[in-house]
C-alpha cells in the first residue's frame, strides 16, 4: 500500500524523537498502537459485516433458485418447448359436434325445404351426427396358451369323436 522502507522509517522516528523528546516518546508510540489497534479491528469488522452481507445475498440467490426449481413444471415445460404456438396442439385437439350444432340447426330450419344441398356454402353445413358403433364384446380365450413347440394336449376325460359315416347326400355317387 505505502512503499515505506527502512530509510524513511528511521527519518520519522529521528523527526518523532526531536519532535516529541525522548521521555514521552514511548507513551506516544503506545497510543499510536492502540489507536491502529481499533483501526485494524474496525476493518475487520467492516469486512466480516461486507462478507455476511455477501454471503446472505448468495443464500437468498440460492433459495430464490431453490424456490423457483421447486415450482418447475416440467409438463408445461416440455409441453412449450414442443409447442410454442400452440398449433399442434389445436390440430389435435378433439371436435366437439355438441358445440356446433345449436349454432347450426336455427339456420337449418330457416332455409327452404327446396333450397338444393350443392347452392349451400360447406361452411355452413353441419355433418350429420356421430351414431356410436354397436359394443362388441372382445373375444376371451378360456384356455390358456400353450407353449411354442409343445404338442396339444387331449384332455382323458374327454369322449372319442364319433367315425365318420358317410352321408347320401354329400358323397359323390359312382
Amino acid at each position: 500500500m505505502f512503499d515505506i522502507g527502512w530509510a524513511e522509517l528511521a527519518l520519522v522516528f529521528v523527526v518523532a524523537l526531536i519532535v516529541i523528546g525522548p521521555k514521552d516518546l514511548p507513551v506516544a508510540l503506545r497510543a499510536a498502537g492502540v489507536w491502529i489497534g481499533r483501526l485494524r479491528r474496525m476493518a475487520r469488522e467492516f469486512q466480516s459485516s461486507v462478507d455476511e452481507v455477501l454471503r446472505e445475498s448468495e443464500l437468498k440467490e440460492l433459495r430464490d433458485r431453490a424456490e423457483k426449481a421447486s415450482r418447475f413444471d416440467m409438463g408445461e415445460a416440455t409441453r412449450r418447448a414442443i409447442d410454442p404456438d400452440g398449433a399442434l396442439e389445436r390440430a389435435t385437439s378433439p371436435v366437439s359436434l355438441e358445440d356446433d350444432a345449436p349454432a347450426a340447426r336455427p339456420a337449418a330450419a330457416d332455409a327452404p325445404a327446396t333450397a338444393p344441398a350443392a347452392s349451400a356454402s360447406p361452411a355452413s353445413q353441419t355433418p350429420p351426427p356421430a351414431v356410436p358403433a354397436p359394443a362388441v364384446p372382445a373375444p376371451t380365450d378360456a384356455t390358456p396358451a400353450a407353449p411354442v413347440g409343445a404338442k396339444p394336449a387331449t384332455p382323458a376325460t374327454a369322449p372319442a369323436a364319433p367315425a365318420a359315416t358317410p352321408d347320401d347326400a354329400t358323397t359323390p355317387k359312382a
